[in-house]
């Protein structure tokens, strides 16, 4: 509502009787005129109909109803008390406001006696609708602007980038809530600053002071946005890296000011240089698989010529029978060679992945290393390597799984062998600490350069070889040895002085309390009986090499090459083992085995699945839908024998 003051002064300057009231009636201004006419000496407001005679009330507020109702002006009669002969007067009404929340219709009304000419009242009526229309003009402006203030503000109190307006002084004008959060300035404060003491920036590494953007903008008269390493420096001396345009206020003539709009980008900025170190980390891993393909394809390559002489050999009818043995032999250490590699590669895996299977028991670490010892004693005095061990007398307990651990001895030794020359030196030692007990083993071998040592943990990293690659390896062995010794709540470290001065890995592992109940290990019986066994598998080969193997420990054994096949035959001839592979054609083994365990005959049979995934999600399946082992191939003899003994036969 506009101010009651600002109708009154409007009214004033009118001739005539005028005055300003709601639709009840209540007068709130009026003219001298009025004033005169009415004879009102009390204080407003008061009541028009109070004045009026009895019988024109009625009238008097259904004239009211009308002016509120309508947005032209309405001409009605009154009649006030009698004071004077002719109290009847002509009334020209006009609504000022409309009804609202807060207040009643406002209405203007205009009292002229009767008697006046309709010349004269007519000129009045126009000027009275120039003026009405004017009034009307000016509050729907005034709304408009008010309006679009407020649509303004909203938005710029709800905008998360900060906004800063300064007049033609650099004296900040409009400063809105992001800001303060920006900066650290309450717009209180902040409100008539100089800009270059609230929005200051800075160079984001060194903090030294930059040339102020909002200046640059007034006094080139063009826009100015950000630019690389630019920092705003906060009110508590903090910063943060910005992102920022500052605009002129220009007309043809003149700047008037300078509108800033900045936003935080510390974030994004950290997660681009956190996107970069990424990018070039992938790069790297790309550029170490491709290495590490070109290692795998020699690795793979290197034992395929010695088992491909050695078969030829075997061929021969009248080789000499040492050379058979020794052609065997090399067949044997070559395709465990290639085992191992592939081991190495799936419990790498396994690690990256979390899913490596560490089983645990109190053991005496010791024994352990000492059996590790004796079982690469001959390899140490083939290469002409002394190997010294110094160890406690006494059992160190800790909680482990002694095959990895094993594992670990074997990578860790091995890789010394490797690389040290004949004469050389390998030192294996074990120190008790306060809760834990450190194993070293030290060679005297060809060293690694400082730099290097930080990445060798990686999968796929070894130290720089010759181009006939003699140490041969995958890179793998380290990385291993640190993943299953961070399984054991342990860490590892290597050092080394440099070329020619050896190197040495140490390892950590928490003890155990030496007086804890050892865990008795089963004993099994190596008596294995013949059996009737059914082998599903679709390589014909390994089906092949399988069936002699068994039937030559004296086991009955039939063959099926599909799940179809193998279904049916284990159903006919009620076999005491299934040896099951897992990807068969037509139908897998786990369909196989689900089928199996649905008939009365074959639901009981020992199941051992055969399979080139080892990872403890397959093997977990492989159980879950009813195989009782699992067995990764190549499975040896031992490995069949093993599940045999484990397993009760069908009866």
């Amino acid at each position: 509502m506009q101010s009651i003051d600002y109708y009154h002064r409007l009214i004033s300057l009118l001739p005539g009787s005028a005055l300003v009231l709601d639709l009840q009636g209540q007068v709130y201004a009026l003219n001298h005129s009025a004033n005169e006419l009415l004879e009102q000496p009390s204080p407003l407001p008061f009541s028009l109909l109070d004045l009026i005679a009895p019988e024109s009330v009625a009238a008097a507020r259904a004239f009211l109803r009308r002016c509120a109702q309508s947005n032209q002006p309405v001409v009605g009669k009154i009649v006030l008390a009698a004071r004077v002969p002719d109290a009847t007067y002509v009334c020209h009404g006009a609504l000022l406001e409309p009804r609202n929340e807060q207040s009643e219709p406002l209405i203007f009304l205009r009292l002229q006696p009767t008697r006046e000419s309709n010349l004269k009242f007519q000129a009045l009526q126009i000027k009275i609708e120039a003026l009405n229309n004017e009034i009307i003009r000016r509050n729907k402006a005034e709304q408009a602007l008010q309006s679009q203030t407020s649509y303004l503000q909203v938005i710029l109190n709800s905008i998360e980038a900060g906004v800063i307006v300064t007049d033609g002084k650099g004296k900040i004008t409009l400063f809105n809530p992001a800001a303060e959060r920006l900066t650290g300035w309450d717009s209180t404060e902040a409100l008539g600053q100089d800009v270059e003491k609230v929005f200051q920036i800075v160079d984001e590494r060194s903090a030294s002071p930059l040339n102020n953007p909002v200046t640059r903008a007034y006094l080139t008269q063009s826009i100015v946005s950000h630019t690389v390493n630019m920092a705003l420096l906060h009110k508590d001396n903090g910063q943060s890296t910005i992102e920022f345009t500052s605009a002129p206020i220009a007309d043809p003539s003149s700047v008037e000011g300078v509108v800033t709009v900045f936003h935080d980008v510390t974030k994004k900025y950290i997660l681009e240089q956190e996107l970069q170190q990424r990018a070039e980390k992938l790069a790297l891993m790309d550029e170490r698989k491709n290495q590490f393909l070109t290692m795998l394809a020699h690795e793979l390559r290197a034992p395929i010529a010695p088992i491909s002489f050695a078969n030829q050999v075997l061929q021969t009818d009248t080789v000499d029978p040492a050379l058979r043995i020794q052609s065997v032999q090399v067949i044997e250490r070559q395709v465990s060679h290639l085992k191992r590699l592939i081991d190495d590669m799936l419990d790498v895996s396994r690690i990256t992945s979390g899913k490596m299977n560490i089983v645990k028991q109190r053991i005496d670490l010791i024994t352990v290393i000492k059996g590790v010892c004796q079982d690469l004693t001959s390899q140490c005095d083939a290469a002409g390597i002394a190997c010294q061990c110094k160890l406690p007398t006494e059992p160190v307990w800790v909680d482990a799984d002694a095959d990895r651990l094993i594992q670990v001895l074997y990578n860790v030794i091995f890789n010394a062998i490797k690389f040290t020359p004949s004469g050389g030196k390998i030192t294996l030692s074990a120190t008790l600490l306060t809760s834990c007990v450190e194993v070293t083993i030290k060679d005297t071998g060809t060293g690694i350069e400082p730099a290097a040592l930080g990445d060798l943990f990686e999968p796929f990293i070894q130290a720089e070889q010759q181009l006939d690659r003699s140490a041969g390896g995958l890179g793998l062995g380290l990385s291993l040895v640190k993943g299953i010794v961070e399984l054991h709540h342990g860490t590892v470290q290597i050092h080394s002085d440099g070329i020619g001065y050896g190197t040495q890995i140490t390892f950590r592992l928490p003890r155990e309390n030496a007086h804890a109940t050892v865990d008795q290990p089963i004993v099994q019986t190596n008596t294995v009986l013949s059996h009737r066994i059914l082998l599903i598998e679709d390589d014909e080969d390994t089906a092949q090499m399988m069936t002699q193997l068994l039937q030559m420990k004296g086991h009955e054994v039939h063959y099926a090459s599909s799940g179809p096949s193998g279904v049916a035959l284990a159903k006919a001839i009620q076999p005491s083992f299934i040896f099951c592979d897992i990807g068969l054609p037509e139908m897998d083994g786990f369909e196989v085995v689900t089928t199996l365990r649905q008939y009365v005959d074959t639901a009981k049979i020992p199941i051992v699945a055969l399979s080139g995934y080892g990872d403890t999600d397959f093997v977990n399946r492989a159980f879950a839908v009813g195989f009782n082992l699992h067995i990764t191939k190549p499975a040896s003899l031992h490995d069949l024998e093993q599940a045999l003994r484990s397993l009760p036969a069908n009866s």
